[in-house]
């Protein structure tokens, strides 16, 4: 009784959805939460989550096809290991990613999917403590590649409120994604 009152409810709520026009330029803004995720049997391998940032902005080109810009950074990600090897008391790897993105969403209704390409530029270190005093061993990286997302969105008037989901393709031993909510403005 109930699931089909909701299955109704968000079936008229996307017919309303796709009869309003969408279509134009939007600026926005979103926090989210980064998963990283590096997968192997290393110590310092980091599996952590930190908060996210976006700016964001696109032309909306009718009611299903759209084109976004993101820019966004994260806070640190770190795994810190214990006993890392004779004379070290500890050793902590942490990194930092910005990200520049562009990608391409079909809307149907509220929800929408996209496929895109990014890159990024990490900020690396890896600390260590040893019987002889702090040791710390700076570094950057780039990566670029695919990423897809999966979402809702809901306009008002001239204000549209997004939940995303983003999957990036980094390379074979990490798995990251970003879950993020934003807010923008259509012009």
């Amino acid at each position: 009784m109930y699931r089909k009152a909701i299955v109704c409810c968000l079936a008229l709520w996307s017919v309303g959805a796709l009869a309003q026009d969408k279509s134009g330029a939007y600026l926005g803004g979103g926090l989210g939460q980064f998963d990283f995720q590096e997968e192997g049997d290393g110590s310092l391998a980091i599996d952590d989550a930190a908060p996210s940032y976006r700016i964001y902005g696109g032309y909306r080109f009718n009611d299903t096809w759209a084109v976004d810009g993101v820019y966004g950074t994260t806070d640190e990600v770190s795994k810190t290991a214990a006993g890392f090897n004779p004379g070290i008391v500890n050793a902590t790897a942490r990194a930092e990613f910005e990200l520049l993105e562009v990608r391409g969403l079909a809307h149907l209704g509220s929800f929408f999917a996209g496929i895109g390409y990014w890159e990024s530029e990490m900020t690396v270190a890896v600390d260590f403590n040893t019987l002889f005093g702090p040791i710390s061993i700076p570094g950057s990286d780039s990566e670029s590649g695919l990423s897809i997302v999966l979402g809702g969105q809901w306009d008002l008037e001239r204000v549209g409120i997004r939940v995303e989901l983003e999957a990036y393709d980094m390379d074979l031993t990490e798995s990251v994604y970003n879950y993020g909510v934003g807010v923008h403005y259509r012009f």
